[in-house]
């Protein structure tokens, strides 16, 4: 296994692939070209248009459960959330309650701090897809555990290999065939997750680590690394 610290590059929108077959290309080749999974797959062809970054964290049309706290359907309902229920809630209690009613609105401002924050962490996340090639495998979102470091970013599933980037420049890279023990869930240390298919992984050197990314990837790529095992 090889651990790697490294800075993120931010960039613009990443075009996007769309699924494919993989079960009998992976026997065939043993792994020979990367997984086709898709629709959370990032091409890291750099591109120019008008559409806007957030646009681009997440493909639309795929279930909430599978999406990400800094996807665009979250980062609304930070804004939309709170300001619609302290306003309501204001107005419904202030006959009673006077001048207190305000404390409601206190909810507006820890919304648009949620925002801020998982927005910065969506754009690093994109950025982090725009440094791998099509060449280097399958790229999908992940939340990524090492250790006690826990940091939202990506895992690529390659040639026989599997990469995991933080947003935090950790960047972790693992044999398929030196993995001793795999257990799958939809549980991280101490975290469930919802919609979301949890790895955990120890590697034949006795190292361990963990990941998730959203079900309908984490069902293909078990497949995936089962066949290399």
């Amino acid at each position: 296994m090889k651990i790697e610290d490294d800075e993120d590059d931010e960039d613009d929108n990443p075009d996007q692939f769309s699924a494919t077959k993989i079960g009998r290309e992976m026997r065939a080749t043993n792994v020979s070209a990367p997984v086709r999974s898709g629709r959370y797959c990032h091409r890291a062809v750099v591109w120019r248009s008008n559409a806007t970054l957030r646009a681009t964290i997440m493909p639309k049309n795929d279930p909430i459960s599978e999406k990400w706290p800094w996807n665009g359907e979250f980062l609304r309902l930070f804004l939309i959330l709170p300001s619609t229920i302290g306003v309501v809630a204001t107005v419904a209690t202030l006959p009673f309650t006077g001048i207190h009613a305000c404390w409601f609105l206190t909810g507006i401002p820890v919304g648009a701090l949620l925002y801020a924050i998982y927005n910065a962490v969506g754009r690093k996340v994109v950025a982090l897809a725009h440094s791998v090639t099509p060449e280097e495998g399958e790229c999908a979102q992940a939340l990524v555990v090492h250790g006690k470091i826990q940091s939202p970013g990506i895992a690529v599933l390659g040639h026989g290999n599997l990469r995991l980037h933080m947003i935090t420049g950790h960047r972790i890279e693992v044999g398929l065939k030196d993995i001793a023990d795999i257990h799958e869930g939809r549980w991280l240390p101490g975290k469930y997750l919802w919609g979301k298919r949890a790895f955990s992984i120890k590697t034949q050197t006795g190292d361990r680590l963990a990941f998730a990314v959203p079900e309908s990837i984490g069902a293909i790529w078990s497949s995936a690394i089962h066949d290399v095992r």
